[in-house]
């Protein structure tokens, strides 16, 4: 059984292809996976010292329209008591 010029050229273009295209793909999912596992992360607590009762991840953030960060931030309170009307104030300049 004897396969032809033309045959095993094709065979061997189909499989350089097929090999191709399973790199690239496995390359985007582990990209995505990795990107998705750095945003789904719980983020470390943020303590902040005695003198300071207030902390934030990020103080000044310079980002484009449209796109997405995570602030976080930790609190201290020393008395123990409910904060009913505490909620973050973002500005933009």
């Amino acid at each position: 059984m004897a396969l032809s010029t033309t045959a095993l050229v094709t065979l061997i273009l189909g499989i350089v292809t097929l090999a191709l295209l399973i790199g690239f793909v496995r390359g985007n999912f582990s990209k995505s996976a990795s990107q998705f596992e750095e945003q789904s992360a719980p983020a470390p607590l943020l303590s902040p010292p005695l003198n300071d009762p207030l902390i934030v991840s990020k103080e000044v953030v310079i980002a484009e329209s449209g796109s997405t960060f995570r602030i976080d931030v930790g609190a201290r309170n020393p008395t123990n008591a409910d904060w009913p009307q505490a909620y973050p104030v973002i500005s933009c300049s």
